[in-house]
């Protein structure tokens, strides 16, 4: 046999190495060429993904070297590409698959970047089912979470280090918020936070599978003599929650064709005016030493 065609039959055969399950009922499957099947690895180790689990996928997203490949593409032709920072998105009105172009292989921070990017259509996806990719950290009590929302620097970090038991902090950077499946409530999923896998702080995963319901979303502010949680507007919560998409998002958006950047911009706004109008939202204003989350516990949980 044609080692081209022996190619194809193993392709088109091949199941996906990881899944990913969100609360919103999405089922994402992953896999990969040869040459890029060490990029996937990592990618899913980072994200704590669970082992391909034979379920049928509603999204396949495929890593490789190089583009679509015309011989395993069906059909070959109609494939749309999103030039990202670092990588390149192939997708097909036809298919729910996306091939994501890894291009050569680095050994530098660009790689931990390229598999950053490569979130995209899952944030993408998601936001199309209603969700919010929110620049904001996932703390979790009694089975129950809240999101602290605010831009770097602010303190998330700093709230997630400083919780006790039987408090747990789940990620301190980037939250995916998703509507339940079945469109009751919302329920939050971790993701991580990639600068500290840059700098080298950090080689953990994240359960990103993993979700818990959202009980309300807490914008923070730094607060000089006193922690307190307080009720705000709902003009001035729209307005701090359009603020805050994941930065990646944030980042990414501004290499999308204008038409395109347009759509993301309106989705996540209308998913923000829904999301802040079904769940509670506070402002939380934090010290360093004070006992923040006794505030959350009296006037939220």
């Amino acid at each position: 046999m044609d080692p081209a065609v022996r190619q194809k039959s193993r392709l088109e055969k091949m199941e996906p190495l990881f899944s990913l399950r969100l609360q919103d009922g999405t089922r994402w499957g992953f896999w990969a060429d040869g040459e890029t099947a060490p990029r996937l690895a990592r990618f899913a180790r980072i994200l704590g993904l669970s082992p391909f689990d034979g379920s049928v996928s509603d999204w396949r997203l495929f890593f490789s070297r190089h583009g679509p490949c015309k011989w395993y593409c069906h059909p070959a032709d109609g494939w749309q590409t999103k030039h990202l920072r670092v990588i390149k998105l192939h997708y097909h009105p036809d298919k729910p698959e996306i091939h994501c172009e890894m291009g050569p292989d680095r050994q530098d921070v660009l790689e931990i970047f390229k598999l950053q990017n490569a979130l995209f259509p899952i944030y993408e996806t998601a936001q199309k089912k209603g969700g919010v990719p929110i620049h904001g950290a996932l703390i979790e009590r009694d089975g129950a979470a809240v999101v602290i929302a605010a831009s770097g620097g602010t303190g998330k970090s700093t709230c997630c280090a400083r919780v006790p038991p039987p408090w747990n902090p789940l990620c301190d950077d980037d939250t995916l918020i998703v509507r339940e499946k079945g469109g009751e409530g919302y329920a939050a999923h971790p993701f991580p936070t990639w600068s500290r896998l840059v700098d080298g702080s950090c080689q953990s995963s994240w359960c990103v599978q993993g979700s818990l319901p959202l009980k309300a979303i807490l914008f923070l502010e730094r607060a000089e003599q006193k922690d307190s949680v307080v009720t705000i507007n709902k003009l001035e919560v729209a307005a701090r929650a359009l603020a805050l998409p994941s930065h990646m998002l944030n980042d990414l958006w501004f290499d999308l064709e204008l038409d395109d950047y347009r759509r993301q911009r309106t989705t996540f706004f209308r998913n923000v005016s829904t999301l802040v109008n079904e769940v509670p939202c506070y402002l939380l204003r934090a010290t360093l030493k004070g006992a923040f989350w006794e505030e959350i516990e009296r006037c939220v949980m």
